[in-house]
């Protein structure tokens, strides 16, 4: 450690490392020089305790630059005597980069000027290593099971997961899953693989999960974090989500390999009959299998739609997934679009507005491609669990195609 000592010296008498122009993260100064270099090259004693942490450095991420869990977790696990190791996220089929172990603590056991300087080097050091090439993506997409799956493997005390959660590629894919995943399912599906998931002795600490470039809606974050909640805890490993942010910045990903993240949205449809339908995926309204809506700001487009023509009559139609009873998805799909049509109602709008539920009579995807006794296609059933709102003259609006 003959260059860390000597860092700390230059700290201690002015003559700091040169400032670099990373902003800080997590609370500790994120910058990286040559005293980092020596600190991951040092030896860690055999035997010693990890703290493995997954950073997703993937395109379709905000940088969470400050946010305070990122610093904590370092500083409780240098308190520990943990080690560092950091997994990055790829694409599907390359392996994650694996960097480590990195001693957070060069002089264990001192309690001298020159031992806590150098673990506030270490702090520093480790928290920029989170960001470094070493564990960036070279494939597009994000595997973030992978990623996962090879953190559990460094046999950790404490894990932590820097990302947004949105993987391309497995079973925890929301173009597989949808937005609205059955967990118990999923969950059921990696425990009959042997997946690699976290034992119930390592606490798993998500920061930044559904932080994304293109943000998300509120109820599809939350599907993110129920899922990977599920999953995680799936061995009985205890999982805390940090929602804490912090500042974010912009990151440039110009250099990255292309990373796209597709949420839910509406769709609308003009047609030459002078009518409109506006297709809205439950999840832009609703929680799972709740009816009180969760945002209306959805709905503003239809509102105004509605109010430039208010001689045109608002058809709302509710829709479910093929879950549950008839019975059951005709109460659900009624009570959804009485929701919206009440919206629509208290917002100012003065036309006909007709309240339709219909269950799951009218699928616009197969959930159940290989018959009804084989597997349910949780992505058909996302598309299918829907609001459509059509628009038009009383003659021409039912047949308004959507």
């Amino acid at each position: 450690m003959t260059a860390v000592a000597a860092a700390v010296t230059g700290l201690l008498t002015g003559c700091a490392a040169p400032a670099h122009p990373e902003p800080p993260g997590g609370g500790v100064e994120a910058s990286w020089g040559e005293d980092c270099e020596e600190i991951v090259q040092a030896p860690v004693a055999a035997g010693t305790s990890v703290l493995t942490v997954v950073a997703d450095g993937t395109a379709s991420g905000r940088g969470l630059t400050a946010a305070p869990g990122v610093g904590e977790l370092l500083a409780a696990a240098q308190a520990d005597g943990l080690a560092l190791v950091v997994v990055g996220v790829d694409g599907p089929g390359v392996p994650p980069p694996v960097v480590g172990p990195v001693s957070l603590d060069p002089y264990p056991g001192s309690d001298s000027v020159v031992a806590g300087r150098a673990r506030e080097i270490a702090l520093r050091c480790g928290a920029a290593l989170l960001h470094r090439p070493e564990v960036a993506p070279t494939t597009p997409g994000s595997d973030v099971l992978a990623a996962v799956t090879t953190a559990v493997r460094q046999q950790p005390a404490a894990m932590g997961i820097l990302s947004d959660g949105v993987a391309s590629d497995s079973v925890l894919d929301p173009a597989v899953v949808g937005w609205e995943p059955d967990t118990q399912a999923v969950v059921s599906q990696l425990l009959a693989t042997g997946a690699d998931l976290p034992a119930e002795a390592t606490p798993v600490t998500w920061i930044g999960l559904g932080e994304t470039t293109t943000v998300l809606p509120s109820e599809a974050r939350a599907g993110l974090g129920r899922l990977w909640t599920a999953v995680l805890g799936a061995r009985g490993a205890p999982v805390t989500v940090d929602t804490r942010t912090g500042s974010t910045t912009t990151r440039d990903v110009g250099s990255l390999p292309e990373d796209v993240v597709a949420p839910p949205q509406a769709t609308v449809v003009e047609t030459s009959t002078r009518s409109v339908c506006v297709l809205l995926p439950s999840v832009l309204l609703f929680g799972p299998e709740e009816t009180e809506l969760s945002s209306t700001e959805p709905l503003r487009g239809v509102v105004a739609r509605a109010t430039e023509e208010p001689a045109w009559v608002v058809r709302v139609e509710g829709h479910t997934a093929d879950f549950g009873t008839p019975e059951g998805r005709a109460r659900v799909s009624q009570d959804r679009a009485d929701a919206v049509a009440a919206a629509l109602r208290s917002q100012g709008v003065t036309n006909e507005v007709v309240a339709v539920g219909r269950g799951a009579d009218r699928p616009r995807a197969d959930e159940w491609p290989a018959g009804p006794r084989g597997p349910h296609d949780t992505a058909a059933a996302d598309v299918n669990r829907r609001v459509e709102i059509r628009l038009g003259d009383s003659d021409v609006v039912d047949g308004v195609p959507c």
